[in-house]
């Protein structure tokens, strides 16, 4: 925010999501921060930040909900294809991921609202079942048996006949019995973990019969073991250090999402973090930046009268050099950010 160094404002936002203004008010020019809460709903929500009689707008956009109709799909034993309807802001995107060979899905570019197509082959075995993900959320696809075995011919030999058997009823009392369906479940679905590279592992309950696959598109995630498996178990997932900033990343176990939070494994100093100048300003100031060499850093200034120069960001340690122009007014405050810290320059 820039004005003259003898005007006083006070600033205050109109929106409940928006918080933690700092400062609230002053004089002359200034940075003002402030923080978004989540956006829940699945429409851009618009907000503001009334400095005086101007108002900032801001704008976050919609939550990425995907809503999927129906969430289980029957095939016969035949095969054939079904068609399920995906909801979704038109800014969402999402991806599928199936993992059986009898199942395929095709879909239009996958953002916002869609219809995809699952196909599946023809059973020639037992019932089976597989769990497609769609934008994060579970499909669930079941196919029935290909029917009792054919019967086998009659021995080539001619014994004897034998008097045939009284016809009997079927056995309803006693029906052969049905499987369950598989179910899936993991414990936990998600870890917050350190920047530092470490382990994780999963558990998958579900029947002794039931199979499984994992898929990882995580490239700092890896997946110990097998990627397709059966019955109950557990999964062991590790991950690289972070030298970058916090991130995600997102595995699928047993069709069911799972989440690995990760922070950021670098750490900065700044010195000096803070510069006094007089009023005649300084065209050469520089402030050492020192962290580890795989950690990157970026400077930024919105203080018309502090002209960064030269590299403005790098990996490793670094130095920034930049220059304070001659003060006409009142004495004022600047602000320098790098990776996150501030460097406060205060001018007479």
């Amino acid at each position: 925010m820039t004005t003259q160094p003898e005007c006083a404002w006070t600033a205050t936002a109109d929106a409940s999501w928006i918080s933690e203004l700092a400062p609230t008010s002053g004089q002359g020019s200034s940075v003002i921060t402030f923080t978004a809460a989540p956006n829940p709903d699945g429409a851009l929500r618009e907000g503001g930040i009334v400095v005086n009689e101007q108002r900032v707008t801001v704008r976050q956009q919609a939550a990425c909900l995907v809503v999927i109709s129906p969430a289980m799909v029957s095939f016969t034993a035949s095969g054939g294809a079904v068609q399920v309807d995906v909801s979704a802001p038109p800014s969402c995107a999402w991806s599928i991921q199936e993992n059986v060979s009898w199942l395929s899905v095709s879909a239009p570019p996958m953002a916002g609202p869609a219809r995809i197509t699952m196909t599946a082959a023809a059973n020639t075995g037992g019932s089976r079942e597989a769990i497609v993900s769609v934008g994060g959320q579970a499909v669930r696809a079941r196919q029935e048996s290909a029917g009792s075995p054919a019967p086998q011919p009659p021995p080539t030999s001619d014994p004897a006949p034998a008097p045939d058997p009284t016809p009997q009823p079927p056995n309803s009392e006693n029906p052969l019995p049905v499987p369950a369906p598989c179910t899936y479940g993991v414990s936990p679905t998600s870890v917050n973990v350190g920047g530092a590279a470490g382990s994780t592992s999963v558990t998958v309950t579900t029947g002794t019969a039931c199979a499984w696959s994992i898929a990882n598109g995580t490239p700092w995630i890896a997946v110990a073991g097998a990627t397709t498996r059966t019955g109950p178990g557990s999964v062991s997932l590790s991950y690289t250090a972070n030298n970058d900033a916090a991130r995600v990343g997102m595995v699928t176990i047993a069709g069911l999402p799972f989440a690995i939070s990760q922070a950021s494994n670098c750490a900065y100093t700044l010195d000096p973090a803070i510069v006094n100048v007089n009023k005649n300003g300084d065209k050469d100031i520089r402030v050492d930046i020192t962290t580890t060499s795989a950690c990157s850093w970026t400077a930024t200034t919105s203080d018309e009268w502090i002209t960064l120069k030269g590299e403005t960001s790098g990996t490793g340690s670094g130095a920034l050099r930049f220059e304070v122009a001659r003060n006409q007014g009142a004495a004022r405050v600047g602000q320098i950010r790098i990776a996150g810290l501030v460097v406060t320059i205060d001018q007479q």
